[in-house]
């Protein structure tokens, strides 16, 4: 399934899908050096925080303050994308109230936090193999080391990994650097899965 509004191009290879954890920096590093000419997808509070193609989250309306940070630090060659926390019958009044997205992706709508839905997101424009950067799904605080509420509330990281766990159709190509996520899916290899690097 592609996206409700057309997206012209089809990716192969690795990506790294960075969320806005603190271990974030640290993870990049680590998987550049294992996939270093892989393109990224910075969710939520990650823009700004690294040059990416695009940006993801599964909250629109919140979306125009990442977009100013990722352009102010990086520039504007990103695209923007959501699954939209919306009902697929409200598509086309989302679209018109929220023109900052790019590309609508109903498919890639669900739980287990913007990270999650972003992976699905990687996966409907190609890309073979999807590494989390910054989502390791425990106790901690973002990035820039503001509090990060909801996951310091043990009740909700274990609703968030039940999701996941459960979410198996999207599973397949899925590693990550940190935390709950590296646990439960492992690291990505030293060499990618049949050695595909070709993007777009």
């Amino acid at each position: 399934m592609t996206s409700a509004s057309p997206y012209p191009h089809r990716h192969s290879g690795p990506v790294l899908v960075c969320g806005n954890a603190w271990c974030l920096d640290e993870d990049i590093a680590r998987a550049r050096a294992l996939r270093p000419d892989a393109v990224v997808i910075a969710v939520n509070g990650a823009a700004g925080a690294v040059p990416a193609f695009a940006l993801f989250s599964h909250h629109p309306e919140k979306l125009p303050k990442w977009i100013t940070a990722q352009s102010l630090h990086f520039g504007p060659r990103f695209t923007v994308h959501s699954s939209g926390a919306i009902a697929p019958t409200r598509l086309g009044r989302n679209r018109g109230a929220m023109p900052w997205v790019d590309h609508w992706w109903p498919a890639a709508r669900g739980g287990g936090t913007s990270a999650w839905c972003a992976v699905k997101l990687a996966r409907l424009m190609g890309f073979d193999e999807v590494v989390l950067c910054g989502a390791p799904l425990t106790t901690g605080s973002y990035s820039d080391g503001r509090m990060a509420r909801d996951f310091n509330r043990p009740e909700i990281l274990g609703h968030y990994r039940a999701q996941i766990a459960k979410d198996t159709g999207w599973h397949a190509g899925v590693t990550s650097m940190s935390g709950w996520t590296r646990d439960f899916f492992g690291e990505p290899p030293l060499a990618p899965p049949e050695d595909s690097a070709g993007r777009e």
